[in-house]
């Protein structure tokens, strides 16, 4: 189903495109069932467009598409009890929404661009797909692109279970240079009560997370230039908190198992971590100190790209890693039950 989706959603951006150079201000409402509620609003817009089709009983849509240049809103809401709200602004925002199933909830709050980039380029742009029941999803982006730079503040935010929450912030605004041009965020929860919580600001972010399993926490925090996060959490019970700051600062994260609990913080310039771990109830502390550059949790000379840093294949390790100074390699492998290992570099 997803991936009809996701296609279809294509077809309706590659659609939109031919549509902004043509349409000034266009809504269509279908509505099937009770008590369902669409409000549409749209003020001082340029070729703007909104279609809400609502299905079953006491659905309620509320978009609102303000100033212009070209805004774009597809709602569509199967089930009973399901709330959707959509604040965009101006000038490049556009959003797909679909819900399947009862009393899921999405808040788009806020999509903002502010500035002209032109047709064809991505200045704040949102796709949620939930399945379940007592999804949520609340997201706040806020753009500012220079003019001619595509992919600013991109989300692509997808939940298949119930009881999924996931709260995404991404702020851009105006930072010129080479890698100014996006914010790129890729969420994805398959399973019951897991939870997301995301924030990006300025200047060339990327994240991409997927929880597999039930009552997974993931906390990322990314606040500084050119940061980069892989997360892949399969098992249950599972928390990573994660702090990002600096510059080029990267993370892979692999964890398949249960009861993992890792606490990372990037807070200095150029570090790179990659962990793979497997087991249940492991204890991970990795820190790479303020004003620090180059240290790794990876092979000396491990690529831009490279997984391999921490492994732990056992139950109930602790390991902590400080890396405080310039320049530091580690890559430790743990093998086992119970064991401990600290680091200090």
């Amino acid at each position: 189903m997803k991936k009809l989706i996701t296609l279809t959603f294509a077809l309706f951006l590659t659609a939109s495109i031919a549509f902004a150079q043509t349409v000034n201000n266009e809504a269509e409402v279908n509505t099937n069932g009770n008590d369902n509620v669409a409000n549409t609003d749209q003020t001082n817009t340029n070729m703007s467009k909104i279609l809400i089709n609502q299905t079953h009983n006491r659905n309620r849509a509320n978009v609102t598409q303000s100033f212009g240049q070209y805004h774009e809103a597809l709602i569509d809401q199967i089930g009973n009890d399901n709330r959707a709200n959509l604040y965009q602004d101006n000038t490049n925002t556009k959003a797909d929404l679909y819900q399947e199933g009862n009393r899921n909830i999405i808040n788009a709050n806020l999509q903002r661009n502010r500035l002209f980039v032109g047709l064809g380029n991505v200045a704040t742009l949102l796709n949620v797909e939930q399945y379940g029941n007592d999804n949520r999803v609340v997201s706040s982006q806020e753009a500012e692109s220079p003019s001619g730079q595509s992919e600013t503040n991109l989300a692509d935010l997808y939940q298949e279970g119930n009881r999924n929450l996931i709260n995404l912030n991404q702020v851009r605004l105006n930072d010129a240079g080479p890698a100014a041009s996006e914010n790129k965020v890729d969420l994805s929860q398959i399973g019951n009560d897991n939870v997301t919580r995301a924030d990006q600001s300025g200047r060339g972010q990327s994240m991409t997370t997927m929880a597999e399993g039930n009552s997974n926490r993931t906390v990322a925090t990314q606040a500084g230039r050119f940061q980069y996060l892989n997360l892949d959490l399969n098992g249950n019970n599972n928390i990573f908190n994660s702090t990002q700051d600096g510059a080029g600062n990267r993370t892979f994260y692999d964890v398949l198992g249960n009861g993992n609990r890792t606490n990372l913080q990037q807070l200095g310039s150029n570090g790179h971590v990659g962990t793979d771990i497997s087991g249940n109830l492991n204890i991970i502390s990795i820190t790479q100190g303020a004003g620090t550059t180059g240290n790794h949790v990876t092979q000396v000379g491990s690529g831009a790209t490279a997984k391999d840093g921490l492994f732990i294949d056992g139950n109930s390790n602790h390991i902590n890693i400080s890396q405080m100074s310039d320049n530091n390699y580690v890559n430790p492998h743990v093998v086992g039950n119970g064991n401990t290992v600290n680091i200090d570099q």
